[in-house]
């Protein structure tokens, strides 16, 4: 029972199972819903290697965006992988590119981002848009880049 005018459910609220029982009860078939958020996460490197695949000198295993994107799932958010990108201004920006085309929310990267020959990802987001700032005072993990892209069309 829920008195007329009352809220049956919190907006922004993740929908589970109970809740549709609850809606239906009411005699809903449909409700208006928004979608998850969605982010993209991609790790930048030429070092970097996909899990699975066998070792080689000079090279690291891909471990944070397997571990980014299962965090992202945790929260209920849609992680779009995105893998991994190389050292290369053209490719970073078609990642970007590709990222707002599949309307992410959000982008997260992994590496690229601190002041050596092969980091571009700084560079590239500052054409793509806007970068808000470029480091914190925080230990480990002070290279960092936080901006804004344009979509295409704008905003």
């Amino acid at each position: 029972d829920l008195a007329r005018g009352a809220r049956a459910l919190a907006a922004g609220r993740v929908l589970r199972p109970s809740d549709l029982g609850l809606l239906a009860s009411f005699g809903l078939g449909e409700v208006t819903v928004r979608r998850r958020v969605r982010v993209a996460v991609f790790s930048t490197g030429d070092e970097l290697r996909e899990p699975g695949e066998p070792p080689a000198r000079g090279t690291l295993y891909d471990s944070n965006r397997a571990m980014l994107v299962a965090m992202l799932e945790k929260l209920h958010i849609d992680a779009l992988d995105l893998g991994i990108v190389r050292d290369d201004p053209a490719a970073l920006e078609r990642a970007l590119r590709d990222a707002a085309a599949a309307h992410a929310d959000a982008v997260i990267t992994s590496g690229g981002v601190s002041v050596g020959e092969a980091d571009f990802t700084r560079d590239v987001m500052a054409r793509l848009g806007d970068v808000t700032f470029a480091s914190l005072a925080l230990r480990p993990g002070r290279p960092l880049a936080c901006g804004t892209l344009e979509r295409d069309g704008g905003g």
